[in-house]
C-alpha cells in the first residue's frame, strides 16, 4: 500500500445540525493534500472542521447532538460516517463496519493549519 493509499482523504462532508441549530452546509470534491476553505466570518468554515471531528471522534466531542455525514478514503478503503441523535453508523465499502482507526483525539489539533500559521512560516 503506498502512502496516498494509506492517507486520509475527505470526499464530502455534510452538516446538518451543530452546536444545537440547524444547518445545511456541504462541501464536494475535496482533493488529495491540502484543502484550503476561505470564506467570510459566519460561512462554515470552522463547523466543517468540527464536522470532521465529530466524523473521525464520535465520542470525543462536546457539541450538542450533531447531524453530520462524511464520506472518505482511508487505508484503501471508502468509508461513510454518519452522525445523528448520538447514533453513530460507520459503513466500509458499502458494508456495516467498525470505527476506522485513526490517530488518539489528543491529536486532531496536528490537521489543522490556520492561516496566520501558514503565512509566519519560513520554509
Amino acid at each position: 500500500m503506498s502512502d496516498s493509499d494509506s492517507a486520509l482523504r475527505f470526499d464530502r462532508l455534510a452538516v446538518g445540525r451543530m452546536y444545537g441549530r440547524r444547518f445545511d452546509l456541504s462541501v464536494e470534491g475535496m482533493g488529495s493534500g491540502i484543502n484550503v476553505i476561505a470564506g467570510p466570518n459566519g460561512c462554515g468554515k470552522t463547523s466543517l472542521s468540527r464536522a470532521i471531528e465529530v466524523l473521525l471522534w464520535p465520542d470525543s466531542h462536546s457539541w450538542e447532538d450533531p447531524i453530520v455525514d462524511g464520506a472518505f478514503h482511508l487505508d484503501g478503503n471508502q468509508w461513510r460516517v454518519s452522525v445523528e441523535a448520538g447514533r453513530v453508523q460507520f459503513q466500509r465499502g458499502g458494508g456495516a463496519s467498525g470505527k476506522p482507526t485513526v490517530p488518539p483525539h489528543g491529536h486532531r489539533n496536528r490537521y489543522h493549519l490556520y492561516l496566520h500559521d501558514l503565512l509566519g512560516a519560513t520554509e
